[in-house]
């Protein structure tokens, strides 16, 4: 059991649990195009395990809690699972456009401007930025990115699926803003900071109606059921949740998303 929990806790505190969570949406937005590729959705599984362990890496020593407690005991584990990672997002590239890698640029900047600081300041200390900068990365790295290396053209209705995905980010976000609620600095003015836990939800809540209601349009399967996972998630989201809750449960969300999707296909 001792062996277990240090193999899970590795294989989710050094974001292999998350990269497979933008796999799955990549996944989900390719399967009604018939793109049977996957170097994409590859493409964006390692590049996110490197991206969000570079973050972590950096940032640790800033910050004083559990979790950067565990990232100093096991930080030669994480830069070798980051090391394997950059070579398969090396690998995978030579299968990437460049047409699909400039669309990818801008989401790439604010990953990169998110945590380090340039002219003395990072977008992380920019009020109101944390939430809807994460929602705009995955939502065009999950989106916009691999329908372009596809040559699927970018219309009206993939638009509304990219502000779909936004809204599905933001909402299974404010999970881990709820939890960070006690160790966020105020500057950063996060939703639950701003409108406390209870408003918080009742935002999510109404978010989760709007991106349901879009689905008129992009008709996405199994939306409705992941609503409601999502809601649930949400709801009994708590500043003293476990510490799995939501790096486990909230994100394996768009994995439960896919499959849910391949059973109905």
């Amino acid at each position: 059991m001792k062996y277990f929990k240090l193999f899970f806790e590795l294989y989710l505190f050094s974001n292999i649990h998350v990269a497979i969570a933008t796999w799955a949406l990549v996944k989900l937005t390719l399967l009604p195009y018939g793109a049977s590729s996957d170097y994409s959705a590859l493409f964006v599984f390692f590049t996110t395990i490197v991206s969000y362990n570079f973050i972590r890496l950096y940032r640790f020593k800033t910050e004083n809690n559990w979790f950067s407690l565990w990232i100093q005991k096991n930080k030669t584990a994480l830069i070798i699972v980051s090391v394997f990672a950059a070579i398969g997002s090396a690998f995978t590239l030579f299968f990437i456009s460049l047409k699909a890698l400039l669309v990818l640029l801008p989401f790439g900047f604010f990953t990169i401007f998110y945590s380090l600081p340039f002219f003395k300041k990072s977008l992380r200390t920019v009020p109101f930025a944390k939430l809807f900068l994460i929602a705009l990365s995955w939502a065009g790295t999950t989106v916009l990115f691999p329908l372009r290396n596809h040559n699927i053209p970018i219309t009206t209705t993939v638009l509304l699926l990219f502000a779909q995905r936004f809204l599905f980010i933001i909402c299974i976000t404010l999970p881990f803003d709820i939890r960070d609620l006690d160790y966020d600095a105020k500057g950063l003015k996060t939703i639950p900071q701003i409108l406390d836990v209870k408003n918080t939800k009742i935002l999510a809540s109404l978010l989760i109606i709007l991106l349901v209601s879009i689905n008129h349009y992009t008709n996405q399967n199994a939306i409705y059921a992941i609503a409601l996972i999502t809601f649930l998630g949400i709801v009994f989201s708590t500043k003293k949740q476990n510490k799995y809750y939501a790096a486990f449960w909230i994100e394996s969300i768009p994995i439960i998303w896919y499959f849910m999707v391949l059973y109905i296909n």
